[in-house]
């Protein structure tokens, strides 16, 4: 009996892997740490508490690398369905060999049209105080509409915001809407060339 217990206990301390299955490729994600005691990030809460299939959206999110801002958890239950699935479209373009962002948009990113990148992925990637961009807009995964020239600011030491300049005219061109979601997919560190995946939700609520 005393051997019996030990295995359960030892099994149920076992780190388990959730796989996802995306056009052929495994994702998986260690939960060692969403088991431990260690202290967890709001996404790692979410991904631990959600259930259905909106947890699994948002744990294969978690998995795939994606960097996101620190209010999307917090958000992310409360996006509209025609959003999840754009959400997961995002994923579905996703190159893991190229660093990416998922920004859902916001009313303050369509007007007055403001948009900024994730701290960690912008000190990462942005050391300069001010540096060129080039925005390469694709409609879905594949189709090409066109380039874009931006301006990336640190706003301030402090605030540790770097925010896109002309991103109004970008987003006005593309006609982007609250609900939208942009996958922005650094294809190019060097000459900061962003691939941006464009999903948008009105057309998932077309299709339902």
């Amino acid at each position: 009996m005393a051997m019996m217990a030990l295995q359960k206990l030892s099994s149920a301390l076992k780190p388990s892997v959730e796989p996802y299955r995306n056009g052929g490729s495994l994702y998986s994600m260690s939960s060692t740490r969403l088991h431990s005691n260690l202290p967890l990030t709001a996404a790692e809460r979410l991904a631990r508490t959600a259930s259905g299939r909106v947890g699994d959206l948002f744990r294969r999110l978690l998995a795939s690398g994606i960097e996101t801002s620190t209010k999307f958890s917090t958000s992310f239950l409360e996006l509209p369905p025609e959003s999840k699935k754009s959400v997961k479209k995002a994923i579905d373009c996703h190159d893991p060999k190229n660093p990416s962002v998922l920004i859902v948009m916001m009313k303050s990113h369509v007007s007055p049209g403001i948009l900024s990148l994730p701290g960690k992925f912008a000190r990462k990637y942005f050391p300069a105080e001010s540096q060129g961009v080039t925005l390469c807009a694709y409609e879905g995964k594949k189709r090409r509409v066109g380039e874009w020239r931006a301006d990336a600011r640190w706003r301030s030491e402090k605030t540790e915001t770097l925010y896109f300049r002309r991103w109004p005219g970008f987003r006005a061109d593309n006609e982007l809407v609250v609900g939208d979601v942009c996958l922005f997919e650094l294809i190019d560190k060097k000459r900061k060339i962003f691939n941006v995946h464009i999903l948008r939700a009105w057309m998932n609520k077309k299709n339902q």
